[in-house]
């Protein structure tokens, strides 16, 4: 028995090698614990340096270029941006539980009475 395995291993070594040696190696790319890998990340721009505040104050989302069959969007119309900016200040009053919040809770809460009241009578 310990004859046969000698000559299974015998037999199967030179193709382990050979495979080895034939398959193309690549380079690890890794980064060591505790060092940042090079290249674009989630919080990273293009450059791969992490970017939390770039600078700029962009009142107003810009519109992009197009080109060729892609025309350009329409710019962000003031109406638009008031009504976005009203949504902000929604969102701050909800999550600050403030007065106006509580309030337009209740609203909610007394149109789904009135549509459960509709549905009763009918």
């Amino acid at each position: 028995m310990n004859r046969l395995l000698q000559l299974i291993f015998l037999a199967l070594a030179p193709i382990m090698v050979a495979s080895c040696a034939t398959s193309p190696g690549q380079p690890d790319d890794y980064a060591p614990y505790g060092e940042e890998p090079r290249g674009p990340g989630i919080l990273s721009g293009d450059s791969g340096k992490i970017i939390i505040f770039n600078g700029e104050d962009k009142a107003q989302p810009q519109a992009k270029t197009g080109s060729g069959d892609n025309p350009a969007p329409d710019p962000v119309s003031s109406a638009d941006w008031e009504e976005f900016s009203a949504f902000q200040r929604w969102q701050k009053a909800k999550r600050d539980q403030d007065e106006s919040y509580l309030e337009f809770r209740q609203w909610l809460e007394f149109e789904q009475y009135k549509n459960w009241r509709d549905s009763q009578q009918q």
